[in-house]
Parts: C-alpha cells; structure tokens; sequence
C-alpha cells in the first residue's frame, strides 16, 4: 500500500491535554529549545540536546515505516470516550496545545488507559511501506502505573469531520475559551490496529511507549486541512529506524 506522496508538503498542527497534570506525567512538550525545521533546532539535532539525548541514541525511537508485520491475535481496543472540554493555546506558530478534562478511556484487554491529550500531525508520522497519508491523530493514555499508550488514526481526504469542524470554528473565530469536542469521531469504526513499542515523536523521546496504530483511515476534507495548514507548518517527525523490533498486526 503506498500512498499520495504529494501530501509531503502538507502543513499541520497538533493538540495536547492538561497542563499541570501532563508536566507531572513527563509527557510534557518543550517550548523553544527544538523544532520540526532543518536549521539547528531542527529534529536531525534533537539529540544534541541536553536531556533529549535518547532522541539520538534511543533503539526504541517513534515514528516508524512499517514494511513487515506479524499477524497476531491481539485484545480489542474498547475506547471509553467522553465529550472533553477544554482550550486551546499556540505555541510559538509550531501547534495548538488542547487542554481537557474527562476525556475518558481506552480498554485493551483488562488494562485501562485514560485519556489526556489529542494531536494532531501533518503529514502522517507512521508509514506504511514508504506511504503516507496527509495526517494523522494521535490520541494519547495512560494508565494508573504510568504507562503511555498512544493510538494513531490516519487521516485521508474526503468527506468533512465533525470534530474537525468543532475545533476549527473557535480558532476562525478567535474565541478560544473552553468549550467541547466529540473525540469519537477521531477513531474510525474499523479497529484493526497494528501494535508495537516505540517512544514519544517530539523531544525528550521517552521511550517505552506503547503504539496501536489503526489500519483504516477517518477523513476530513480539503478546504479543512487547508485551513489548518495556513496556520501551523509541518510538525511530523521522519521515521526512525526499527531495528529489532516487531511490529504486530491485529488478526481479522
């Protein structure tokens, strides 16, 4: 499967959840010490930074291009969500940081994660056999002993999204106060999901982290990525080696 290469140019931005509790869970995205760009800041130097070492040397890094999978009967995902309320803040033009509460959770097997934050990112971090879509929604978890899961959805051209439009709207309007959104229609309806172990794709690179990727993409449409690519430049990370890893496909 490969995809619209055209969409390496895209442009996009990303959202996150809480501030407080998200500094107290190291899940924490710095500000002004890095970029996604090519000068020194630039993601090819984020190991020169002190404590963001691991993004250099780390064998367990994320984003990957997954080439080969190994079928495998994992647990369902049982995504628990609630309608999250929270509010928007820039930062330094590199993304929109979404702070919520009661976002509810994700049950993999008899394992509970709750979740805290929703980005977004343009083009797709993940990779499937060098294609790429032009976004992608990371949601991420995490459990009572300090776990991180993070689910990645693709996002694909097409119809328009209505959690999309929800969180558009404030932004034109500039009314960024609290208000809600329906993170249901940021997962598709097909859950079939690839699994591995990997690292958070932004400085410090923590690793450890539990990936479910899902397979068939949610859409939004065009004039809606325009919109948010006038705002937000690029904010994926290239892909990082696999070594030895497995990377694990769900079984139908």
């Amino acid at each position: 499967m490969r995809y619209i290469s055209i969409y390496s140019i895209i442009l996009s931005f990303f959202l996150m959840i809480p501030s407080n509790s998200f500094a107290q869970r190291n899940i924490t995205v710095p500000e002004g010490i890095w970029s996604y760009d090519d000068d020194y800041t630039g993601q090819e130097d984020w190991g020169a930074v002190k404590g963001y070492s691991v993004c250099g040397n780390g064998t367990k890094q994320s984003p990957i291009n997954i080439t080969y999978t190994k079928p495998s009967e994992l647990p369902s995902l049982n995504f628990k969500y609630n309608e999250a309320e929270g509010v928007f803040k820039l930062v330094k033009n590199r993304s929109f940081i979404f702070y919520a509460v009661n976002g509810g959770e994700l049950i993999v097997g008899e394992e509970s994660y709750n979740l805290y934050s929703i980005e977004i990112h343009s083009p797709s971090s993940h990779r499937i056999k060098d294609g790429f879509y032009p976004a992608e929604v990371h949601l991420i978890h995490k459990n009572k002993k300090g776990d991180i899961l993070i689910v990645a959805q693709f996002i694909n051209i097409g119809s328009e999204n209505s959690t999309i439009s929800q969180i558009i709207k404030p932004i034109a309007e500039k009314k960024l106060d609290k208000f809600k959104i329906n993170t249901n229609s940021l997962i598709s309806n097909n859950q079939a999901y690839y699994s591995y172990d990997g690292s958070l794709p932004y400085p410090p690179c923590t690793e450890n982290v539990h990936w479910k990727i899902l397979k068939a993409p949610i859409t939004i449409s065009r004039e809606q990525l325009s919109f948010i690519t006038r705002i937000i430049g690029r904010n994926s990370r290239l892909p990082q080696p696999v070594y030895m890893r497995e990377v694990l496909e769900s079984i139908p």
